[in-house]
């Protein structure tokens, strides 16, 4: 008897954990007032260790603030940090990392920010199981079954550029934040190709008066990646933004460039003869059976959620920063249910600039056809279009939020792994192999076919009542 080993790939959560970090910023000039902060995280590297995970990362706080001659100033640091999380994920997984600032406050010193936040930290795994398969060496049952056997991250980056003709002048930029959502991405040889929606959401100053703007642009860009020709998922994230402002009068022109940085999960899938039973003419045979978990790559989808908020119209200037967080997102029966936040900062002058900060919960069911409670989803979140309208004393807040989100589902594979010869048969013994009706119980199947179901359980101690359909059973009938 011939056995091979089948490798068979599951993705999953595998570690979970919480990193305090600390940025600070000295300013050119004393601060009087800190109007908005916002900070976001990246992971970057990892390593695994013994019954752990270790990452570094990047975080990145956008301030907004009032010096003390009242004029309105902006600034962008970062900071990088390393944690641990406990995993007992195996040496040779191939992990993708989502991290979410939970918590962020601040304190001021003259002209010095201390930002404190909280980044909940998730890993995710593709990694490897290898169970046995009875291949050859006696008659045996098959059936093809298609799994994923590998699952790989693959990291590049894109640099994309574009521009916009504006009807006024810039004399400074307050803040910029910029998303992107991807519509899919392809492979040809070592080139990958993404494609896709990117937001540029600017606040500036212009004669003196602040200005808000969304412009949107065409994300098409390759980047070199070595890829097996699997299934390509990827994750975006903004790793830099440049701006440049050339015109002059009433017109000016701004050009953007930005580097998005992807990781790219590739699942590669094979489909073979897997055995499902297997009988010999000579001997009794004591067989084995594995079942193990893999992944399937159920699909992709882009669904957009609308949120909305009324807040205080007094005075109101701008939306001077914007982001998306989410925080839940689960596969249901045909469709797909996505939580989170959607956060802006709204400017206000009276006598002087003042704030507020306005969350904005959001819940979203989008149908999905290939979707069930078995699948775990991956999803990443870009802000689109956000517009502020004022209504005598309120102001209305509308955020478009683009949700990208793939579909893993966990399949059991079963393997005749085990098939030891027992005694031989009785002499002129002759093997039946018989079908199972849908429901058929072995009391029934025995009745109908003149045989006890002690015999047939010996003979084929996997089964169970009630019998799937089509189920193979194999009888022993002497031969007088």
């Amino acid at each position: 008897m011939e056995f091979e080993n089948l490798k068979l790939c599951n993705f999953g959560e595998v570690g979970k954990g919480q990193a305090t970090i600390s940025l600070r910023y000295v300013s050119n000039k004393e601060i009087a007032k800190v109007l908005a902060i916002k900070c976001e995280s990246t992971i970057f590297d990892h390593k695994i260790g013994e019954n752990q995970v270790s990452y570094k990362g990047r975080a990145e706080c956008k301030l907004i603030f009032l010096d003390t001659n009242g004029e309105i100033q902006s600034s962008s640091f970062f900071t990088e940090f390393s944690d641990a999380i406990s995993s007992k994920v195996t040496e040779g997984s191939h992990l993708i990392f989502k991290s979410i600032v939970v918590d962020t406050n601040h304190s001021l010193s003259a002209n010095i920010v201390v930002v404190n936040s909280v980044v909940e930290v998730s890993a995710y795994a593709f990694s490897t199981n290898a169970v046995s398969n009875l291949c050859g060496g006696v008659n045996i049952l098959t059936s093809p079954k298609t799994y994923c056997q590998s699952g790989t991250i693959h990291k590049c980056a894109l640099d994309v550029e574009s521009q916009w003709q504006l009807d006024f002048e810039i004399d400074s930029i307050l803040s910029c934040s910029c998303f992107v959502s991807l519509d899919g991405c392809t492979s040809d040889a070592d080139v990958v190709t993404a494609t896709g929606r990117g937001y540029l959401h600017l606040a500036c100053v212009s004669h003196g008066a602040i200005k808000e703007k969304v412009l949107s642009f065409d994300v098409n860009g390759q980047c070199l990646c070595q890829t097996a020709g699997g299934t390509l998922v990827a994750q975006p994230t903004v790793k830099n933004t440049k701006l440049h402002v050339e015109g002059a009068q009433e017109t000016t022109t701004l050009f953007l460039d930005v580097v998005i940085g992807l990781e790219i999960a590739e699942l590669t899938s094979v489909t073979k003869e897997i055995a499902q039973d297997a009988y010999s003419t000579t001997h009794h045979l004591e067989l084995g059976y594995e079942q193990t978990s893999c992944t399937k790559l159920c699909g992709t989808m882009n669904f957009v959620a609308v949120t909305n908020a009324q807040t205080n119209g007094e005075n109101f200037v701008c939306v001077a920063l914007s982001n998306v967080v989410l925080t839940n997102t689960v596969a249901n029966v045909k469709s797909i249910t996505c939580e989170g936040v959607a956060s802006v900062v709204l400017l206000y002058k009276g006598e002087e600039y003042w704030s507020q900060e306005l969350e904005i919960p959001f819940s979203h069911t989008a149908p999905v056809d290939f979707a069930n409670e078995k699948c775990m989803v991956m999803a990443h979140a870009c802000l689109g279009d956000v517009t502020a309208v004022v209504n005598g004393e309120s102001v209305e807040v509308v955020a478009t939020v683009n949700v990208s989100a793939s579909c893993f589902e966990t399949q059991m594979v079963k393997t005749l792994s085990k098939a030891e010869i027992g005694k031989e048969l009785p002499s002129r013994s002759a093997i039946e192999i018989c079908m199972a009706k849908k429901g058929e119980t072995l009391w029934q199947l025995g009745k109908s076919m003149g045989v006890d179901v002690d015999e047939i359980t010996a003979i084929n101690p996997e089964l169970s009542n009630p019998l799937e359909k089509d189920t193979k059973i194999v009888l022993y009938h002497k031969i007088d």
